[in-house]
């Protein structure tokens, strides 16, 4: 895989349910192609979450919650203004998410996303079956642990928008491998 630019960043965010018009964010994992690393906790209303963001993403949200302005203040210091490429597994959803906290015309990322599930999709690899370690055995023939980081050794906590978009990386940099 010979990339267009290297001008990305690998983006997961948490989110209080799959409803694009009711989604707010709860956190925001970016991670830069050089590693450097940003992660938020945004403040939110409990009950506007669904039962899974309920049992499965909310009790590992365990930072200092800061106001969405604060949020957009650090997003915006941490991506600076080359308006990179998001690479992201989930990207409708985040970028959904982002753009209701920017607005369309005041995001810091280019109106272009990367869907690392449609580079599964054309590599021949289901991304249904793939995403989220599923089917191991595909992460393990790149080299990859889906739950501890091949990089620096550290453990992916499942759910968890920094640890995805660490993982994201790690998976984007063995695509570049092949």
């Amino acid at each position: 895989m010979k990339p267009f630019s290297d001008k990305i960043i690998f983006v997961d965010t948490e989110f209080t349910g799959l409803d694009p018009y009711n989604a707010e964010l709860l956190s925001v994992g970016i991670v830069k192609l050089n590693g450097e690393e940003f992660y938020i906790e945004i403040e939110h209303k409990e009950e506007i979450s669904d039962g899974f963001v309920k049992s499965q993403v909310l009790p590992y949200l365990i930072e200092e919650k800061i106001s969405r302005e604060e949020a957009k203040k650090k997003i915006l210091e941490f991506v600076g203004k080359e308006k990179p490429f998001m690479v992201a597994t989930s990207p409708f959803y985040d970028v959904i998410c982002l753009h209701k906290l920017f607005g369309v015309e005041n995001s810091p990322f280019n109106i272009k996303t990367i869907d690392l599930n449609a580079i599964l999709f054309g590599l021949g690899i289901d991304p249904e079956k793939d995403h989220g370690g599923e089917k191991p055995e595909f992460y393990q023939k790149l080299g990859i642990d889906r739950l501890k980081s091949q990089l620096d050794g550290t453990v992916y906590r499942k759910h968890h928008a920094l640890d995805d978009a660490k993982f994201v990386r790690e998976l984007y940099l063995k695509f570049l491998e092949l």
